[in-house]
């Protein structure tokens, strides 16, 4: 991990963060690694998230940190939910969902708040001064005005320093670029097994995220389909909460 945070610090963390069919589960899975790592020094670590259709609740659970879960609104139904609008993609404002985070916790202090979520921003972190001093905040939008201590974006956007001018305070500290990005162990172990490249394919991974609501892998193995190119070996990797496992299965068949 290319940054430290000092081991005095280092006593519990709390994470709001959201999975679902409409957010997929990326957000979870990369506080997840930090966790990961934050739980493997002794840190106390803490999940909030909030039930929506396809939460991802048993990895965070099966990796032995703590959860509370947020109610799902009432009425909440993916197909009235504008995907282009981050703002409703938790069917529930940021005050009313800042509200209800608190309520969940019960007066309980945290060295650290970890923020991974498109929904949240200063509207949302102005409220947690009660609960902990310090906010880390996972940002790749680069559009909403934060109010944290630390915001990490792995992103290698052109001056994406100077996108960041009014979104956050001059006492915020910005952790960009690649160098930053959170990327499981096990990615690092695949790197070392990279075979060398003579340019021809004999094998082809597929993956597009444990949920891909818009079948992208579907359209990628009808594409190999219609090439007809037998002699090329597919692996297919989709989540348990693909909405379009039936047909992927039906397809690989």
């Amino acid at each position: 991990m290319p940054f430290r945070v000092q081991e005095a610090e280092l006593n519990s963390i709390l994470f709001r963060t959201d999975s679902s069919i409409i957010m997929g589960s990326g957000h979870v899975m990369r506080c997840l690694t930090l966790a990961d790592e934050l739980k493997k020094k002794g840190c106390k670590t803490l999940f909030v998230s909030r039930d929506l259709p396809g939460q991802n609740f048993k990895e965070i659970e099966s990796r032995g940190h703590c959860l509370k879960i947020l109610p799902r609104p009432k009425d909440y139904f993916d197909v009235n939910i504008n995907k282009n609008s981050y703002e409703e993609w938790m069917g529930v404002t940021q005050e009313y969902d800042a509200e209800e985070f608190k309520n969940v916790l019960i007066d309980e202090k945290f060295d650290w708040i970890v923020v991974d979520h498109y929904s949240l921003g200063q509207e949302w972190e102005k409220q947690m001064k009660n609960i902990s001093e310090k906010i880390l905040v996972f940002d790749d939008l680069v559009e909403r005005k934060h109010e944290c201590n630390l915001l990490l974006n792995h992103t290698n956007l052109p001056g994406i320093k100077k996108k960041y001018k009014g979104l956050v305070s001059n006492n915020t500290k910005l952790l960009l670029g690649p160098r930053y990005l959170l990327l499981s162990p096990i990615f690092l172990k695949t790197k070392k097994r990279k075979p060398n490249k003579n340019g021809i394919i004999k094998r082809i991974f597929i993956y597009y995220g444990s949920i891909d609501p818009s079948n992208e892998t579907g359209k990628a193995i009808e594409s190999l389909i219609i090439m007809d190119r037998r002699e090329i070996i597919v692996d297919v990797v989709i989540g348990r909460n693909n909405v379009n496992m039936e047909k992927i299965k039906i397809l690989v068949s």
